[in-house]
């Protein structure tokens, strides 16, 4: 493992850095970090290094710079990250705030480097209106999450919030006039208030909702300039109906619930719009009249948001699609009307109509947001409920039932792609399954019993698991099977089982464990050990593990690692056939067992290689090693 140690000279603005005096606040001052261009899938972001000794000391009286900054990489292509906070005022008055700000790209080679770095600065001014007025009073900063101006270029990052407190958090101020230090450049500028939910009675915020919407394009950032903000706005109003009536009053109900519709804009869900505030005296909820919020100009679309599990008898409580987009440029009001369908529907097994124990997470099938359970002893079934008509995705899900109730399939699939519901429906849904029988050995033999620390936690994601998958490309769950459960201080295996399935065609991957315990016997890494089994019908399935002995070799530099190396990590990323599934790490060398090699079992398979490293004379980064292929044993 090659080690470069990069030396950065650093500069403000073409001068020396200067000390900075503590305000009180403290963050860890600016900061840079290396990462690389080329980045590895799963691996921890770099830390950045800061520039200023004991940044985040909030007992020192000022702030003295660190002089060179030293970062350990392996060779490679590196981007020279800055990073500033807006909220570290002791270092505000001196640095450019950046979330993150790419200031050049290094090519790395040999065993030390010095690089001299300037971090450029411009002083700008930041003013901004709301619809061509002044900002709204402070109160409103008071409410919820501030609004933000966002600068934003490739590479760089810049966050300010309009609304700001002070260190002890009891006062809140609005900010019309943003004197600040930032990166020159040409950058795009955005807003973001993004509050989500809130009740129409409460403080009306008089910002306008938006995840984060672009406002001018084009902005140059130089020494001195003046940009001027303005926020555009418009009120977005709500007429709504249910089923073409007026909406009914509603029994008082919990604060937190509540009937919404859901406005969405092109980057999604923005804010829910409640339809009932609360009576004046308390006693019911009245329809809110009409429920409205600002936004920015643009086009919405509306979506039922659901009733939150209230008024079942009235509202549909699922969430559901509506046939509204609208375009507002000015102050609009939009007529909303829930339309509503009875759906009466059942589930069953097709050999067992004996009902489920009183479990709350047992077998469902999903009409939508619909959830149809199991018959059970105190809800044998149907269930009836409202829902918005439309085209709907039916899905069944797995669950438990209970001891001595009927074992339901595992895992899940897509029983109707397309359910149209235009009209009151009788709707049932028979579930097949079938029996599988599992055999596992480990290299032809049968499993063995471990040893296993007394009083020590283990669950099932610490054992070697295998993993089922459907074939089907409409199912859309697997299931894992851990290969150990814990008994007093034994590891016992599950050599044999009886798994419920869907009719179908699956595979069986076999998943390696992280916990030292397996080391000796069984293979690190993934790899399927069962292409394809039928099990249209009961049957049984023989899963032998195999795996391939491996010895790794671990250098520094071309010198074998030391004895005092006794902080560092050689982690390995397997590609997995599952890629949502993300990188496996995998130890092979850990904290206090410095090795210069290290033997173990490997699935065959092909591998990305990874150092993670935390003291000298290791790198400092996530380093990329190459790949191992391992063949077949």
């Amino acid at each position: 493992m090659p080690v470069t140690r990069v030396s950065f000279a650093v500069t403000l603005d073409g001068a020396a850095l200067p000390t900075v005096a503590s305000v009180g606040t403290y963050g860890g001052g600016p900061s840079i970090a290396l990462v690389p261009v080329e980045g590895w899938r799963g691996a921890p972001r770099p830390q950045g290094v800061s520039l200023y000794d004991n940044a985040s000391d909030p007992s020192r009286s000022e702030f003295v710079p660190a002089g060179s900054v030293e970062i350990r990489v392996s060779p490679g292509e590196y981007h020279v990250v800055y990073r500033m906070s807006e909220g570290d005022s002791s270092f505000t008055s001196e640095w450019p705030v950046a979330e993150e700000a790419r200031l050049a790209t290094l090519t790395i080679d040999g065993e030390s480097e010095t690089v001299s770095l300037d971090v450029p600065r411009a002083r700008v001014l930041l003013t901004t209106t709301l619809a061509g007025a002044p900002l709204p009073a402070s109160n409103q900063c008071a409410w919820g999450r501030s609004p933000e101006i966002v600068l934003a270029r490739d590479g760089f990052t810049s966050r300010h919030s309009l609304c700001v407190g002070d260190a002890l958090g009891t006062e809140r101020r609005v900010r019309e006039a943003i004197e600040v230090w930032l990166l020159p450049g040409t950058v795009t500028l955005r807003y973001r208030y993004d509050l989500y939910r809130f009740t129409s009675r409460a403080i009306d915020p008089e910002w306008p909702h938006a995840r984060e919407t672009e406002l001018l394009s084009g902005v140059s950032i130089t020494d001195g300039v003046t940009v001027a903000i303005d926020v555009p706005r418009a009120r977005f109003s709500v007429a709504a109906t249910l089923a073409g009536g007026a909406l009914p009053s509603v029994p008082r109900m919990f604060r937190s619930e509540n009937v919404e519709l859901a406005v969405h804009d092109a980057t999604g869900r923005i804010f829910s719009l409640p339809l009932y505030e609360e009576s004046l005296d308390g006693a019911t909820w009245e329809p809110a009249d009409p429920p409205s919020a600002w936004v920015l100009p643009g086009q919405f679309t509306v979506r039922y948001g659901g009733s939150w599990f209230i008024r079942e008898d009235e509202w549909p409580p699922y969430a559901a699609p509506l046939d509204v987009t609208v375009e507002v440029l000015d102050d609009t009001v939009v007529a909303v009307d829930v339309p509503r369908v009875r759906i009466t529907a059942s589930v069953r097994l097709a050999d067992d109509p004996s009902p489920c124990e009183n479990w709350a997470a047992r077998p469902a099938v999903s009409i939508g947001s619909m959830r149809v359970l199991a018959p059970s002893l105190d809800e044998p079934g149907p269930s009836t409920r409202w829902i918005v008509p439309g085209t709907y995705v039916v899905r069944y899900s797995g669950g438990g039932c209970g001891d001595g109730a009927p074992e339901w399939p595992q895992g899940g699939t897509v029983l109707d792609e397309a359910l149209e519901v235009r009209a009151d429906r009788t709707l049932e849904y028979v579930i097949p399954r079938v029996r599988v029988h599992l055999t596992t050995t480990l290299r032809g033999a049968p499993l063995q019993a471990l040893p296993a620390e007394p009083g020590e936690w283990f669950s099932y994601s610490q054992s070697p698991l295998l993993v089922l998958r459907s074939a089907d490309p409409n199912g859309f769950s697997t299931w894992h099977l851990p290969l150990y459960s814990k008994e007093g201080v034994r590891l016992e295996p599950i050599g044999e089982r009886d798994v419920v399935l869907m009719p179908g065609t699956y595979s069986v991957t076999y998943a390696g464990s992280r916990e030292g315990t397996f080391d000796a016997d069984w293979p690190h890494g993934y790899g399927t050990v069962v292409e394809a089994f039928d099990a249209t019908s009961d049957t049984t399935v023989a899963v032998d593990v195999g795996g391939t002995r491996v010895r790794a070799t671990v250098t520094l530099g071309g010198r074998e690692g030391r004895a005092d190396i006794d902080e560092s990590l050689l982690a390995i990323e397997t590609l997995r056939p599952d890629d949502s599934a993300g990188p496996s790490l995998v130890v092979v060398q850990s904290p206090g067992e410095p090795r210069a090699s290290v033997e173990a079992w490997w699935m065959p398979g092909t591998y990305s290689l990874l150092a993670l490293t935390h003291r000298e004379p290791w790198p400092a980064l996530p380093t990329p090693l190459g790949c191992w292929v391992i063949p077949e044993h």
